[in-house]
């Protein structure tokens, strides 16, 4: 298995050799890049690293997902949050996605938003560890399926099984995920 910096260099090379055709499915244009949880600091670093380097010839954004998660429960409004609150409280066992709607409508937007105001340029979504429990990254890639202009590349804690990824290695998440997969 390649080094992460080796993969974070082939990552570099195809964002810029293939900016405009990212990823070959019509009206999609993000990747989920794979890694094991246990590196997220070395990711962070490389996210950065990447982050320079493509800003040589692009306008790049780098979100940090643990950032955004908070700023949008801060922006909840209290309707918002009392809707959140309420499906806690009935069974968190059994807690949908649902719950987390408006939430989910806020990273979301908040992420298309940064992709309008960019004329060409790449977006690095990373820290995605902090949706646990709140969200799953199917959820969001769905959200922003055919809504992209520039490539997003989604920095993704787990692994592939087949057709399904293990979000943080733990609970599978079935999905049609249309995002080109940077994979180990």
């Amino acid at each position: 298995m390649p080094s992460l910096e080796t993969r974070f260099e082939n990552l570099r090379k195809d964002l810029e050799t293939n900016y405009e055709g990212f990823n070959n499915l019509a009206d999609e244009n993000s990747g989920l890049f794979i890694y094991n949880p246990s590196e997220e600091k070395e990711v962070i670093k490389e996210v950065k690293r990447l982050s320079r380097k493509l800003e040589k010839n692009y306008e790049v954004t780098a979100i940090s997902m643990f950032e955004l998660l908070f700023e949008g429960l801060e922006e909840l409004t209290a309707e918002g949050k009392e809707f959140i609150y309420e499906q806690e409280r009935k069974n968190p066992e059994e807690l949908t996605e649902d719950a987390h709607g408006p939430l989910l409508d806020y990273i979301s937007e908040e992420i298309i938003e940064n992709d309008k105001e960019m004329d060409e340029g790449i977006t690095l979504i990373y820290r995605c560890g902090a949706l646990y429990p709140f969200l799953r990254i199917h959820s969001i890639t769905a959200k922003l399926q055919g809504r992209l202009e520039n490539p997003t590349m989604i920095f993704y804690p787990g692994e592939k099984e087949g057709q399904e990824l293990r979000f943080l290695n733990a609970s599978s998440q079935k999905g049609d995920y249309r995002a080109k997969i940077y994979e180990g």
